[in-house]
Protein backbone atom coordinates (compact mmCIF):
# COMPACT_ATOMS: atom_id res chain seq x y z
CA UNK A 1 0.00 0.00 0.00
CA UNK A 2 1.30 3.63 -0.53
CA UNK A 3 0.08 6.81 0.53
CA UNK A 4 0.72 10.16 0.60
CA UNK A 5 0.24 10.40 3.72
CA UNK A 6 3.19 7.43 4.76
CA UNK A 7 6.92 8.27 2.65
CA UNK A 8 9.29 6.44 4.76
CA UNK A 9 12.91 8.16 4.62
CA UNK A 10 15.56 5.38 5.52
CA UNK A 11 18.41 7.84 6.64
CA UNK A 12 15.58 10.12 8.81
CA UNK A 13 14.37 7.09 10.32
CA UNK A 14 17.49 5.54 11.26
CA UNK A 15 18.96 8.85 12.62
CA UNK A 16 15.88 9.20 14.58
CA UNK A 17 16.01 5.43 16.09
CA UNK A 18 19.84 6.35 16.90
CA UNK A 19 18.84 9.25 18.70
CA UNK A 20 15.87 7.42 20.82
CA UNK A 21 18.07 4.83 22.05
CA UNK A 22 20.01 7.10 23.08
CA UNK A 23 17.63 9.03 25.54
CA UNK A 24 16.29 5.91 26.52
CA UNK A 25 19.42 4.39 27.74
CA UNK A 26 20.65 7.87 29.31
CA UNK A 27 21.62 7.81 32.67
CA UNK A 28 18.67 10.78 32.90
CA UNK A 29 15.73 8.86 31.44
CA UNK A 30 14.52 7.32 34.45
CA UNK A 31 14.79 10.69 36.87
CA UNK A 32 13.08 12.46 33.78
CA UNK A 33 10.22 10.31 33.69
CA UNK A 34 9.47 10.53 37.49
CA UNK A 35 10.24 14.00 37.65
CA UNK A 36 7.59 14.79 34.37
CA UNK A 37 5.16 12.29 36.07
CA UNK A 38 5.45 13.40 39.66
CA UNK A 39 1.67 14.54 41.37
CA UNK A 40 3.61 17.13 42.95
CA UNK A 41 5.12 18.76 40.13
CA UNK A 42 4.22 21.23 37.79
CA UNK A 43 4.59 19.30 34.05
CA UNK A 44 1.71 17.42 32.46
CA UNK A 45 2.38 14.06 34.01
CA UNK A 46 -0.25 11.68 33.43
CA UNK A 47 -3.29 14.19 32.92
CA UNK A 48 -3.00 15.53 29.63
CA UNK A 49 -3.55 11.39 28.57
CA UNK A 50 -6.40 10.82 31.63
CA UNK A 51 -8.30 14.14 31.94
CA UNK A 52 -11.36 12.46 32.08
CA UNK A 53 -13.93 12.73 30.41
CA UNK A 54 -12.15 11.54 27.15
CA UNK A 55 -15.01 10.45 24.65
CA UNK A 56 -13.38 8.20 21.97
CA UNK A 57 -15.82 9.28 19.35
CA UNK A 58 -15.43 13.19 19.52
CA UNK A 59 -13.03 16.11 19.95
CA UNK A 60 -14.22 17.56 23.10
CA UNK A 61 -13.73 20.84 25.35
CA UNK A 62 -12.08 18.99 27.84
CA UNK A 63 -9.91 17.38 25.15
CA UNK A 64 -9.06 21.21 24.27
CA UNK A 65 -8.46 21.54 28.31
CA UNK A 66 -6.09 18.80 28.14
CA UNK A 67 -4.11 20.21 25.71
CA UNK A 68 -2.92 23.07 27.40
CA UNK A 69 -1.66 20.86 29.84
CA UNK A 70 1.48 20.70 26.97
CA UNK A 71 1.56 24.29 26.72
CA UNK A 72 -0.82 25.07 23.24
CA UNK A 73 -4.13 26.56 23.03
CA UNK A 74 -7.09 26.76 21.10
CA UNK A 75 -8.60 30.34 19.98
CA UNK A 76 -12.00 31.17 20.53
CA UNK A 77 -12.72 30.62 16.95
CA UNK A 78 -11.15 27.46 16.70
CA UNK A 79 -13.36 26.52 20.26
CA UNK A 80 -16.32 27.07 18.28
CA UNK A 81 -15.25 25.20 15.29
CA UNK A 82 -15.03 22.46 17.44
CA UNK A 83 -18.48 22.22 18.44
CA UNK A 84 -21.08 19.48 17.53
CA UNK A 85 -19.63 16.50 17.78
CA UNK A 86 -16.72 17.25 16.02
CA UNK A 87 -14.37 14.67 14.45
CA UNK A 88 -16.89 11.60 14.68
CA UNK A 89 -16.78 11.17 10.88
CA UNK A 90 -13.22 10.35 11.27
CA UNK A 91 -12.35 8.95 14.93
CA UNK A 92 -15.32 6.09 13.67
CA UNK A 93 -12.36 5.24 10.57
CA UNK A 94 -9.43 5.33 13.58
CA UNK A 95 -9.72 2.46 16.18
CA UNK A 96 -8.32 3.24 19.27
CA UNK A 97 -6.49 -0.21 19.50
CA UNK A 98 -4.36 0.67 16.64
CA UNK A 99 -0.48 1.37 17.58
CA UNK A 100 1.81 3.18 15.44
CA UNK A 101 4.42 0.67 15.74
CA UNK A 102 2.23 -2.61 14.91
CA UNK A 103 3.70 -4.07 11.73
CA UNK A 104 0.32 -2.72 9.79
CA UNK A 105 0.89 0.87 11.02
CA UNK A 106 1.22 1.76 7.13
CA UNK A 107 -2.20 0.64 6.33
CA UNK A 108 -3.93 3.13 8.41
CA UNK A 109 -2.45 5.87 7.15
CA UNK A 110 -4.96 7.51 5.14
CA UNK A 111 -7.67 7.41 8.28
CA UNK A 112 -4.75 9.13 10.10
CA UNK A 113 -4.16 11.65 7.80
CA UNK A 114 -7.63 12.53 7.54
CA UNK A 115 -8.25 13.03 11.12
CA UNK A 116 -4.88 15.31 11.38
CA UNK A 117 -5.88 17.57 8.43
CA UNK A 118 -9.63 17.98 9.91
CA UNK A 119 -7.98 19.14 13.13
CA UNK A 120 -5.53 21.27 11.40
CA UNK A 121 -8.08 22.78 9.65
CA UNK A 122 -10.47 23.80 12.44
CA UNK A 123 -7.17 25.21 14.27
CA UNK A 124 -6.88 27.39 11.63
CA UNK A 125 -3.23 28.36 9.73
CA UNK A 126 -0.18 25.91 10.04
CA UNK A 127 -0.90 24.58 13.54
CA UNK A 128 0.72 21.85 13.20
CA UNK A 129 2.27 21.19 16.77
CA UNK A 130 -1.62 21.72 18.51
CA UNK A 131 -3.00 19.73 15.60
CA UNK A 132 -0.94 16.65 16.94
CA UNK A 133 -1.37 17.55 20.64
CA UNK A 134 -5.32 16.99 19.80
CA UNK A 135 -4.85 13.49 17.70
CA UNK A 136 -2.29 12.14 19.97
CA UNK A 137 -4.94 12.84 22.90
CA UNK A 138 -7.57 11.16 21.10
CA UNK A 139 -5.96 8.11 19.64
CA UNK A 140 -2.14 8.14 21.96
CA UNK A 141 -1.22 4.21 20.63
CA UNK A 142 -1.28 5.89 17.24
CA UNK A 143 -0.37 9.37 16.97
CA UNK A 144 2.93 11.19 18.40
CA UNK A 145 2.83 13.88 20.24
CA UNK A 146 4.68 15.95 17.24
CA UNK A 147 6.42 19.67 18.98
CA UNK A 148 9.40 21.31 17.80
CA UNK A 149 11.66 20.44 20.75
CA UNK A 150 11.00 16.22 20.17
CA UNK A 151 10.97 16.47 16.36
CA UNK A 152 14.57 18.84 16.60
CA UNK A 153 16.08 16.45 18.90
CA UNK A 154 14.84 13.26 16.76
CA UNK A 155 16.72 15.48 13.14
CA UNK A 156 12.98 15.04 12.15
CA UNK A 157 11.39 16.80 8.87
CA UNK A 158 8.25 17.97 10.43
CA UNK A 159 6.27 16.76 8.12
CA UNK A 160 3.99 14.24 9.22
CA UNK A 161 4.07 12.13 6.38
CA UNK A 162 7.87 11.22 7.11
CA UNK A 163 7.13 12.51 10.89
CA UNK A 164 5.15 9.30 11.44
CA UNK A 165 7.31 6.04 9.81
CA UNK A 166 10.21 7.97 11.65
CA UNK A 167 7.85 7.32 14.95
CA UNK A 168 6.95 3.51 13.67
CA UNK A 169 10.66 2.27 12.78
CA UNK A 170 11.35 3.67 16.63
CA UNK A 171 8.38 1.89 18.03
CA UNK A 172 9.58 -1.53 16.10
CA UNK A 173 13.00 -1.16 17.73
CA UNK A 174 13.26 -3.66 20.22
CA UNK A 175 16.21 -2.12 22.14
CA UNK A 176 14.71 1.15 21.90
CA UNK A 177 11.27 -0.07 23.43
CA UNK A 178 13.03 -2.73 26.18
CA UNK A 179 14.85 0.20 27.62
CA UNK A 180 12.15 2.06 27.77
CA UNK A 181 10.04 -0.11 29.56
CA UNK A 182 12.64 -0.77 31.75
CA UNK A 183 13.06 2.76 32.62
CA UNK A 184 8.87 3.24 32.72
CA UNK A 185 9.21 0.52 35.57
CA UNK A 186 12.13 2.31 37.17
CA UNK A 187 10.22 5.45 37.51
CA UNK A 188 7.31 4.17 39.15
CA UNK A 189 7.10 5.26 43.42
CA UNK A 190 5.15 7.25 45.98
CA UNK A 191 4.37 10.24 44.56
CA UNK A 192 4.38 9.60 40.89
CA UNK A 193 1.69 9.07 38.88
CA UNK A 194 2.64 6.57 35.46
CA UNK A 195 -1.22 6.67 34.13
CA UNK A 196 -3.38 3.76 34.08
CA UNK A 197 -2.38 1.85 31.13
CA UNK A 198 -0.63 5.10 29.51
CA UNK A 199 0.71 3.67 26.27
CA UNK A 200 4.59 3.93 25.29
CA UNK A 201 4.44 6.09 22.65
CA UNK A 202 3.36 8.13 25.45
CA UNK A 203 5.85 8.07 27.65
CA UNK A 204 8.71 8.10 24.46
CA UNK A 205 7.92 11.80 24.22
CA UNK A 206 8.59 12.11 27.51
CA UNK A 207 11.74 10.93 27.39
CA UNK A 208 12.73 12.35 24.24
CA UNK A 209 11.22 15.72 25.15
CA UNK A 210 12.93 16.08 28.35
CA UNK A 211 16.31 14.85 26.91
CA UNK A 212 15.66 18.00 24.02
CA UNK A 213 15.21 20.30 26.82
CA UNK A 214 18.22 19.42 27.68
CA UNK A 215 20.19 19.62 24.87
CA UNK A 216 18.66 23.66 24.87
CA UNK A 217 16.63 22.56 21.61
Amino acid sequence: MTSEWWTPNDAVNARAVERARQAVNSTEAVADLARYYAVDGDYAGATFTSLQSNDPHRITPTDLLAITTLSVSVSPQGIRRFEANAGAEFLRDLDDKWELGGQDAEAHADAMGAFYSFVKERLGGNKWVTASKICARKRPKLFPVRDNVVCSYLELTKQANEDWPAFAAIMRDKETVDALAQAVAAAQRPGVDMGDGISMLRHLDVVLWMAGLREGR
